[in-house]
């Protein structure tokens, strides 16, 4: 007589477990992830160079303007509305500071934000607004060292506080300039000259 052995149970195969379904789970889940990052990386790619494309083919202002409007939250729009704001900047200055609002307004992480800032004071000086064209430098001026536009806001401001008397605030202003930017030192030394050593 044979002996039969009995088989051995198990609650189910071994790559069914739970442990392995999680895994499963989990793999399926980081390839969905990046393949929908690609995939949208992508798309906002091809949108660029498609916004980029009409804008070069765009004949005058007005057509570029409308490729932005069209187009908001776009990195291309953003340059798009930077261009035509320097453009309008001498003869336009209204039309241009309402082109930077949108620029600081819609895009405020662009690289570029602070030269829409920087764009905006000069556009409220053309305007006659000294006092706002300087609040708007002065808030340039308080971004980290190392942005390109903080050492042009700050000539710009003291430029200002020359020309309204303000003798401390411009000497202060200098000196940051001065420590802080040494390619602008000449410039900052030749302005400092400038200032009487008394207040007035």
């Amino acid at each position: 007589m044979q002996n039969e052995q009995a088989p051995i149970l198990v609650d189910e195969p071994l790559f069914f477990s739970e442990a392995h379904k999680l895994i499963l789970i989990l793999l399926i889940s980081v390839c969905l992830l990046i393949g929908g990052w690609f995939c949208w990386t992508s798309y906002l790619s091809h949108q660029e160079e498609e916004v980029h494309r009409q804008s070069v083919l765009a004949k005058s202002p007005e057509e570029k303007r409308k490729v932005a409007d069209q187009n908001k939250g776009t990195a291309q729009a953003a340059f798009i509305y930077l261009n035509l704001a320097h453009a309008a900047l001498e003869s336009k200055p209204q039309e241009a500071l309402d082109l930077y609002e949108i620029v600081i307004a819609q895009y405020p992480h662009h690289l570029l934000v602070n030269a829409a800032q920087l764009g905006k004071g000069k556009a409220l000086e053309q305007l006659q607004k000294p006092q706002e064209a300087m609040a708007v430098y002065q808030k340039i001026a308080q971004v980290k060292k190392g942005d390109a536009y903080v050492p042009l806001a700050i000539l710009n401001l003291s430029r200002l506080q020359l020309a309204q008397g303000q003798w401390t605030e411009a000497r202060q202003s200098l000196q940051d300039l001065l420590i802080g930017y040494s390619d602008y030192a000449i410039e900052a030394k030749e302005r400092l000259k400038m200032i009487p050593e008394k207040k007035s």
